[in-house]
């Protein structure tokens, strides 16, 4: 059950993230639990969520903003992070994502997002095909990672050369020093 977040609280966590360098990548409030997700260029360490997590906490109680007992949990979205809104599915674009609809889900690569819609290119009987969901549509929608996935270059990331050893001059070097 997710409750209102109360209107003091978007305000403080965006002046604690623009102190430490952080973007709020999503806020709710679930009874007691208020669940705060930060990101960051290259991602979040724990180290940043526990700092973040000090300073918000300290900023809620001498505001006020959660009247009574609450918990509060930062974490990081994760890798296969659940997308809520337009920027997060432009963000997104290329990434391979399931997206649940109420009569459908759909599981393919995003390869175009705007303000009202996205575009899926799915694999269906062995044939791509295209779907566009509106944003109406969508009851949940995340980043799924494969195997493979975590070997391309993901967008805004920067590869660094690699020198792999050719395997059959260095098993040819192996049998001759075992040879001797």
């Amino acid at each position: 059950m997710t409750s209102q977040v109360p209107s003091a609280v978007p305000e403080l966590c965006r002046r604690v993230s623009e102190e430490q360098n952080v973007e709020i990548y999503h806020v709710e409030l679930a009874g007691r639990v208020l669940r705060v997700q930060i990101d960051a260029p290259g991602g979040t360490s724990l180290e940043a969520c526990a700092r973040f997590s000090r300073a918000l906490s300290a900023g809620l109680d001498a505001a006020g903003a959660l009247p009574g007992r609450y918990v509060l949990e930062v974490s990081s979205p994760g890798v296969e992070r659940r997308l809520y809104r337009p920027v997060d599915f432009a963000r997104a674009s290329g990434a391979l994502v399931r997206v649940r609809t109420p009569r459908h889900t759909w599981e393919g690569r995003l390869v175009a997002a705007d303000d009202s819609t996205i575009c899926l290119a799915c694999a269906a009987d062995a044939e791509f095909r295209t779907v566009t969901i509106s944003y109406a549509e969508v009851a949940d929608a995340r980043v799924v990672v494969r195997d493979a996935d975590l070997l391309r270059p993901q967008p805004h990331t920067e590869v660094p050369s690699l020198s792999i050893p050719d395997a059959s001059a260095a098993g040819s070097a192996d049998r001759q020093k075992g040879e001797q």
